[in-house]
């Protein structure tokens, strides 16, 4: 099952914070760009993929309220708004997706049900 999940950081979030997360995790996951450049994957050995960030798409929000508005305890403007999803590990990826979002000074929004 996908989960929805948005990222708000002070901080703008890049490739090598997300390698810097996935080392300190412990697992043995690796990184995948999609053609465009659009989304970053995150996979397991066999190759399943946990989650999908749009880092290179993450946009700064500047209107004062606007991020509030969207999703209710989010970081106040301005901000990096970044959209992740998970699939196959839903566990591993959020874990994943609220260290990352510490290393970037803000939090992780899980948005809908996790059942």
């Amino acid at each position: 099952m996908r989960h929805d999940i948005i990222i708000t950081s002070a901080d703008q979030p890049t490739i090598d914070t997300l390698t810097t997360t996935l080392e300190h995790c412990g697992l043995n996951l690796a990184i995948l760009h999609s053609p465009d450049q659009a989304t970053t994957q995150v996979t397991n050995p066999d190759g399943q993929i946990i989650l999908t960030l749009t880092l290179n798409s993450a946009r700064l929000v500047k209107v004062d309220q606007e991020p509030a508005r969207l999703v209710p305890d989010a970081l106040p403007a301005p901000c990096w708004w970044t959209e992740a999803w998970t699939t196959n590990d839903p566990t591993t990826g959020i874990q994943i997706l609220n260290d990352f979002a510490i290393r970037l000074n803000g939090r992780c929004h899980i948005l809908g049900d996790l059942q």
